[in-house]
C-alpha cells in the first residue's frame, strides 16, 4: 500500500512540475502576440517574385515563338490532309515534342533554383520582420484555419519585405 501511495504522490509531483516547468517562463507570464501573414499575396507583391515572375514569363514566351514554327509546320500538314500516321507528320509532332521538352527543361533548370531563394527570403524576411515588430508566433494560410483580420499583417510586411528587395 505505501508503495501506491508513494507512486501516485511521485506521479502527482512529477505532473505538476512538468505542467509548471513545460513551458518557458516568459511565456507562462505573458500572453503570446500572435500575427498572421498571408505568403500567397506577399508573394505576389514582393518586387524581387514579381520581377522574377515577369523574367520568367519573358523567357516562357520567347521559347514558346521558337516553337511556333513546328506548330505552323504541323497544321499545314495537317491543313494539306497529311495522314496523321504517316513519317512526315509524326516526324514532325516528336521534333515539336522534343524541342517543347528541351524548352520545358532549360526553364525548370534556370529557374526553380531562383524561386526557391525568392521564396526563402521572403520566408527570412517574415522572420526578421516578426522580431522586430516583437511577435511572438507568426501563422500563414498553411498552419491556420481562421485568423480575424485584426491579426493579418500582410500589407505591413509586403511594404517591409519591399523595402528590403535587391534590384
Amino acid at each position: 500500500m505505501k508503495k501506491v501511495i508513494l507512486l501516485s504522490g511521485l506521479l502527482t509531483v512529477l505532473f505538476a512540475f512538468t505542467a509548471i516547468a513545460g513551458t518557458p517562463f516568459s511565456a507562462s507570464t505573458r500572453q503570446p502576440v500572435i500575427a498572421f501573414i498571408d505568403f500567397e499575396i506577399a508573394g505576389q507583391e514582393f518586387i524581387e517574385a514579381r520581377n522574377l515572375m515577369e523574367e520568367y514569363q519573358a523567357d516562357a514566351e520567347y521559347y514558346t515563338s521558337l516553337l511556333k514554327p513546328l506548330e505552323d509546320e504541323i497544321v499545314k500538314l495537317q491543313s494539306a490532309g497529311e495522314d496523321q500516321n504517316s513519317p512526315t507528320f509524326n516526324l514532325k509532332v516528336n521534333e515539336y515534342k522534343l524541342q517543347n521538352e528541351k524548352y520545358t527543361t532549360q526553364l525548370k533548370n534556370k529557374y526553380t533554383e531562383k524561386f526557391e531563394q525568392t521564396n526563402q527570403k521572403l520566408l527570412d524576411l517574415a522572420a526578421e520582420y516578426a522580431k522586430i515588430k516583437n511577435i511572438d508566433v507568426l501563422l500563414t494560410s498553411k498552419v491556420s484555419v481562421y485568423i480575424a483580420d485584426d491579426y493579418d499583417l500582410t500589407t505591413d510586411f509586403i511594404t517591409y519585405a519591399n523595402s528590403k528587395a535587391q534590384f
